[in-house]
């Protein structure tokens, strides 16, 4: 995706390479990621839209489980990849993915990838 000049998609969700800062707001977290790009997670309690427009960085709905952060995702282009071995989805791909903040600088990540077309 870098040398072709196209956003990464899923592709941030699974590599540790890439810096990224988390803005909360009650209505909204955002991610903001080191080459510019940037994720919402609406968290006003709507659902994931049934039909999205496919987009490289998804439509993304969150809730608090405890302590945990749960993002559900879909809406993903299908030019986008999976990770940088190129694994190819489709626009049906749906993502879960659960953050805990276990202390101080390190936080767990448990991604799940689900593409009814793909599987």
């Amino acid at each position: 995706m870098e040398t072709l000049c196209l956003p990464f998609g899923p592709v941030y969700l699974t590599t540790r390479f890439r810096q990224q800062r988390i803005v909360q707001t009650p209505p909204l977290i955002t991610f903001l990621f080191d080459d510019g790009m940037h994720r919402e997670i609406f968290m006003d309690g709507r659902s994931l839209e049934p039909d999205p427009h496919p987009t490289w960085m998804r439509y993304s709905v969150g809730r608090w489980d405890g302590d945990v952060l749960v993002v559900e995702s879909n809406g993903y282009s299908e030019k986008s990849w999976l990770d940088f071995d190129g694994h190819p989805h489709t626009e049906e791909l749906r993502i879960t993915e659960r953050y805990r903040r276990r202390d101080f600088g390190h936080m767990d990540l448990q991604v799940t990838m689900l593409d009814p077309r793909r599987t």
